[in-house]
């Protein structure tokens, strides 16, 4: 008899398309099904299914849903198992405010990650850190001793050596300009590094080679994991978890967004994301907020294609950038003292030419486009949220299958409105099972627990 054990080296990402549409009335969320089994050595695609969830209640009884794009587990354990563990303890629990049951929900993790996320698996999620940012190190020293090849030079040891460490200092001080992750400092990157010493330097001489790294080389190499570990930054393996709603006492919906890293030390590396914060009010009575591959909303919503759009701008700046030299030279002839003088002049006046079709460019994209679907999502009833939540989800999902490109966006799309006074609602639900075969699930999920 053969047992087949698979290796414990994948993992699945949401490579998704999610959309979460509020206003007075409520929100409609939308979420797609499509889920990518990564390679977790090469981060390479391995298989797509259609078969994900992605979109659950928060709260059996109350307006609250949570929303999960990005890895579809934290450290090994499905998001699905770790709401639903949550919702059976919250019961029917009620808390003020939306920022409340966010922070209950961040306590319960953290509270039950000893459980969930024994020594043996915050050793993979550094090791996976590790992983990720050797090959950061291997693509910067390796196009730079490319380059030196390239040029003529053959690079002795001593010369890679010397590459290794300067694209290690680079990327050290390209990490510290972000931003440090909730309650992390550098005392807990420095404690990660010391209890995690030895694996660092056993996966770097492995794959980088002994002879290619000095002393000097593995401080760095462990001090770039540490700020990897502590700076918000996006990482493989990283979740984005969802929550919208209404507390008690919220008289209109808000949605927060919080990036999991992952578990170590004790410590839950969590941070919120303050640009996807939303609160509805009197002033603010609409807002459309893409999650994951976002590019087919943002082409409804302001018109134009964002790389198209970036394309064009340092196209033009490429251009552009070419006349004062061009024009300069050619009027040396009449002003061959004052050459440097008009090349001065005409590179201002470009820049500011540039600057004033960005601006006004920006400003006929919220004015004609922008604004008046904002405005109109403000009126709209709660079914015509959730139609247009499903409709830019599978207007993403269209574009991925008419293009040469994996069908990262893909399945049956989930959709659900949350009301204050209706609730949570769905609206379309997949079910991996027929509900005429299992009445007695139906008959489990909606019994309150017995004191």
């Amino acid at each position: 008899m053969h047992v087949w054990l698979p290796r414990l080296c994948t993992w699945e990402i949401c490579m998704t398309a999610e959309i979460a549409i509020l206003n007075r009335m409520g929100v409609a969320l939308a979420a797609d099904s499509a889920v990518t089994v990564a390679d977790e050595g090469s981060g390479e695609s391995v298989k797509t299914y259609n078969t994900a969830n992605k979109l659950f209640s928060l709260s059996k009884f109350h307006p609250v849903g949570v929303m999960v794009y990005g890895s579809a587990d934290l450290m090994g354990v499905p998001w699905e198992t770790i709401i639903k563990f949550y919702r059976g303890q919250l019961a029917d629990r009620v808390y003020d405010s939306l920022d409340e049951y966010a922070t209950d929900f961040l306590r319960f993790v953290e509270h039950h990650a000893s459980r969930f996320f024994p020594e043996d698996q915050q050793a993979r999620y550094v090791d996976r850190i590790i992983r990720s940012q050797m090959a950061r190190v291997a693509d910067d020293a390796g196009s730079a001793i490319r380059d030196a090849y390239e040029s003529g030079d053959q690079p002795s040891d001593e010369d890679v050596r010397s590459i290794i460490v300067g694209s290690l200092e680079a990327l050290i001080a390209r990490r510290r300009q972000l931003p440090v992750v909730d309650d992390c400092d550098e005392s807990f990157a420095k404690a990660v590094v010391s209890r995690y010493d030895a694996r660092i330097r056993e996966l770097v001489s492995t794959t980088l080679g002994q002879q290619h790294l000095t002393e000097q080389a593995f401080s760095l190499f462990g001090e770039l994991v540490g700020e990897s570990i502590v700076r918000a930054d996006y990482e493989p393996g990283q979740a984005g978890v969802v929550i919208a709603g209404f507390g008690r006492n919220d008289l209109f919906p808000s949605l927060r967004c919080y990036l999991f890293s992952g578990y170590v030390l004790d410590r839950l590396i969590v941070r919120r994301d303050e640009n996807r914060a939303v609160d509805i009010s009197f002033d603010n009575q609409a807002t459309v907020m893409p999650f994951a591959q976002d590019d087919m909303a943002c082409v409804f919503m302001e018109g134009i294609d964002r790389d198209y759009h970036r394309f064009i701008r340092s196209t033009l700046g490429e251009s552009f950038s070419r006349l004062p030299s061009l024009i300069a030279g050619a009027l040396s002839t009449y002003l061959a003292d004052q050459r440097d003088e008009v090349a001065a002049v005409l590179d201002k006046m470009i820049a500011d030419a540039l600057s004033t079709v960005d601006e006004r460019s920006v400003e006929y994209m919220d004015s004609y486009h922008v604004r008046p679907i904002v405005t109109t999502v403000g009126m709209l009833s709660k079914d015509e949220l959730a139609v247009m939540a499903e409709t830019l989800v599978n207007l993403t999902a269209f574009k991925r299958r008419m293009t040469m490109v994996p069908e990262t966006v893909g399945g049956p799309v989930d959709v659900a409105v949350i009301s204050r006074g209706d609730g949570f609602v769905w609206l379309k639900r997949k079910h991996y099972f027929d509900g005429n075969l299992n009445h007695q699930f139906f008959r489990n999920y909606f019994r309150r627990e017995e004191d």
